[in-house]
């Protein structure tokens, strides 16, 4: 049933197409007869005109029929001339129009461009900035470690010296509590068994390198210690001072005095 359906509907458009183009010849035809009509009745008209213009020797109307084809003819150029003179202002505006979008479009496309050069110059400054940022801070970083680290240094050196200088100091006051239970008899007959026990000086020999210990080392906390002369007396004829002429033969007693120079 479908397929019947469209093939009536297929007959019967195509019936429809034959009864349009015959509608159209028809319309057709009719204004060809219309056309045929008013040739035909021009050319009657033109014929009595002619033999109007015949009778009445129709000189003038002949004139007069130019005049009127020339005046025709001369408002036909005016109006030609005219549309020209339209249609060439109107191509002129429209050129106008087209000249001034197209500079339009050209401003735009120049602030886009000072607009995506101003934004890539910004985005390159953001980061150089970031990058000195980061640099700046990684050099304030490494100063900082470096100076964390001498600080660490300075306070261990420091922390050491103390050290040293404590336990220098205790051994010191040792050494001189030590020699504050002697009695001068006992110190000198202690320094003459020492002295039995140093080996002699010789061409051949150098003498011991004694430390030599600074004079902040040698003062306890208190104050300063007095020095080992102070403590050191030694009875018997020729027991003088350092400070003294010395004798062409040194005595027990000064190279006593001397070993405890040495010594502390």
């Amino acid at each position: 049933m479908r397929k019947e359906e469209e093939e009536k509907k297929k007959e019967e458009e195509k019936l429809r197409k034959e009864e349009e183009e015959k509608r159209k010849e028809e319309e057709r035809m009719r204004k060809v007869e219309e056309e045929k009509r008013k040739e035909e009745e021009r050319m009657r008209i033109e014929e009595e005109e002619k033999r109007e213009d015949e009778t009445r020797g129709g000189k003038e109307k002949e004139e007069e029929r130019m005049r009127q084809e020339k005046e025709k003819k001369r408002n036909e150029e005016e109006r030609m001339r005219k549309e020209e003179e339209e249609k060439r202002k109107e191509e002129e505006k429209l050129r106008k129009e087209e000249e001034e979008k197209r500079k339009e479009e050209e401003r735009m496309r120049k602030e886009e461009e000072e607009k995506r050069k101003k934004a890539e110059r910004m985005r390159k400054e953001d980061e150089e900035n970031r990058k000195e940022e980061k640099i700046r801070k990684e050099e304030e970083k490494r100063k900082e470690e470096k100076r964390i680290k001498e600080e660490e240094e300075i306070r261990k050196l420091k922390d050491q010296m103390k050290k040293v200088l404590i336990e220098l100091k205790i051994v010191i006051q040792r050494k001189r509590e030590d020699l504050d239970f002697f009695v001068p008899r006992d110190l000198f007959l202690f320094s003459i068994d020492i002295m039995k026990e140093i080996p002699k000086k010789d061409s051949t020999t150098k003498a011991p390198a004694w430390p030599r210990i600074p004079k902040e080392v040698s003062e306890p906390d208190n104050g300063p210690v007095e020095r080992t002369e102070k403590h050191v007396s030694v009875e018997g004829p020729g027991a003088e001072t350092g400070r003294q002429e010395r004798p062409p033969r040194r005595n027990w007693s000064q190279r006593i005095v001397r070993f405890f120079r040495r010594c502390f």
